[in-house]
C-alpha cells in the first residue's frame, strides 16, 4: 500500500496524516541514496514534513461498487490533499494482531544534523527518542529505516511524531507494515 496512492493500483486501506501544518513533497528518487540494503530510494524520495501523526485502519473497506481499477492513482496522483475520502473507516480484529512497522526516511529538504530532531511513538510508546535522521542516515539526501516488530494493533496503526523544542518539523517517507502470521 502506498499513501497517498500515486504508484499504481494499491487497496483503498484507510490512512490519515495529520498536523498543524503537514506538507507532501515530492523528489526525484536520484536525489536520494540508499544508505542501507533496505532503504528504497523511490520511496524515501517523497514524503511529508510536519506531520504529527499517521492513522491506518489495517481493513480493506467495503465498497459500493467492484471497480476494475483502484481509483487511488487517479484521486491522489496530482495533488498535495491529504486524506481518506471514504466513510468513517470499518474493521477491528477479536484480538490484536501483530505487525512488523518500517518507518522510512530520508533529509531530502535539506537539513543538517541536528536541526530535525523528533521522537517517534507506535500504539503509544515511545520507539525512537531524539531521532535525527540526517545524522542516523550519514547526511542529508541518504535513505534510512527503522524496524519494529510485533506492534500489537485492534483496529487503528497509529504512528506519531513529536520534535524537540526548537527543532525543524518532523518528516516521514514511508511508512510499511507487514502482519506477522496469516
Amino acid at each position: 500500500m502506498e499513501f497517498p496512492s500515486v504508484g499504481g493500483p494499491s487497496p483503498d486501506i484507510p490512512v490519515s496524516a495529520s498536523g498543524e501544518a503537514v506538507r507532501l513533497y515530492r523528489k526525484h528518487m536520484s536525489f536520494v541514496e540508499p544508505s542501507e540494503p533496505q532503504a528504497l530510494a523511490w520511496v524515501a524520495a517523497s514524503g511529508l514534513e510536519g506531520v504529527e501523526k499517521l492513522t491506518a485502519r489495517l481493513f480493506l473497506q467495503p465498497a459500493e461498487k467492484q471497480p476494475k481499477n483502484v481509483e487511488a492513482f487517479e484521486r491522489n496522483a496530482w495533488t498535495r490533499e491529504l486524506g481518506y475520502e471514504g466513510g468513517a473507516p470499518q474493521g477491528r480484529f477479536a484480538a490484536p494482531a501483530r505487525y512488523t512497522v518500517r518507518l522510512h526516511f530520508a533529509e531530502a529538504l535539506g537539513a543538517e544534523p541536528g536541526e530535525r530532531v523528533f521522537d517517534v511513538f507506535i500504539q503509544g510508546e515511545k520507539k525512537l527518542d531524539d531521532f535525527d535522521v540526517a545524522a542516523a542516515a550519514g547526511g542529508a539526501g541518504r535513505a534510512i529505516v527503522r524496524e519494529f516488530a510485533g506492534v500489537a494493533v485492534l483496529d487503528d496503526l497509529s504512528v506519531e511524531f513529536r520534535p524537540r523544542r526548537g527543532s525543524r518539523p518532523p518528516i516521514v517517507s514511508g511508512l510499511e507494515i507487514q502482519k506477522e502470521e496469516l
